[in-house]
């Protein structure tokens, strides 16, 4: 996985401590040519090397990188598109998930006509052949947002908010999941299960 770090001013606090650790957490244990990296959070979003000796020099060079209140994701997706054709990577070299780890308090993630976008670079991935990262939406703010970029069913995409170990295990399993299916895969754990036949009317609403 590789993550685009939202390091604006509206992550102030805590959102953007947990931000910065799980982007260097991510870069640090890729494997392959994405080592080490990540993406800024920005309409013009660039790979960047973590650089730094001590985890403090990392934190600090994260921080300073370049940010904006959007980032385009079909620039995203472009830009590993562009490293993998120049430094003619397989398949197998490529990311599996983008991480966008974020407040969701940003202008916009996408252009418009969102599917059509993504069907478009789905066809330029396939071309060249590679599979396109699955998107994570990350929110790591407990304040409300009004921003949901993707809807319950939309495929390609996975939407999850807070930070704990179990929410890490999830994302590092690799599962690559809707929206609605992660809601029903929490809702559905025996910690939630407070009467007889929840679970069986919960999965009813499955599509």
């Amino acid at each position: 996985a590789i993550c685009v770090c939202d390091t604006s001013g509206s992550m102030a606090g805590l959102p953007i401590r947990v931000a910065v650790a799980l982007s260097i957490y991510f870069a640090e244990r890729t494997t392959g040519p994405f080592k080490n990296e990540f993406i800024t959070f920005s309409k013009q979003p660039q790979l960047q090397v973590l650089t730094g000796k001590t985890l403090q020099q990392k934190v600090h060079n994260l921080i300073k990188a370049n940010w904006d209140m959007n980032t385009d994701l079909d620039a995203v997706f472009e830009l590993i598109l562009r490293k993998a054709k120049a430094h003619k990577l397989s398949n197998e070299d490529l990311p599996k998930s983008v991480i966008i780890i974020s407040d969701m308090e940003f202008d916009q993630c996408t252009k418009k006509n969102k599917r059509t976008n993504y069907e478009q670079m789905h066809k330029r991935y396939s071309e060249a052949g590679y599979d396109v990262p699955h998107v994570i939406f990350w929110n790591v703010s407990s304040i409300s947002s009004n921003n949901i970029p993707v809807k319950m069913h939309e495929s390609g995409a996975t939407l999850i908010s807070g930070f704990s170990p179990s929410i890490l295990k999830h994302v590092m399993s690799g599962e690559q999941l809707t929206p609605f299916v992660t809601m029903i895969n929490t809702i559905m754990n025996d910690r939630y299960t407070w009467r007889d036949g929840f679970p069986g009317e919960v999965t009813s609403y499955l599509p």
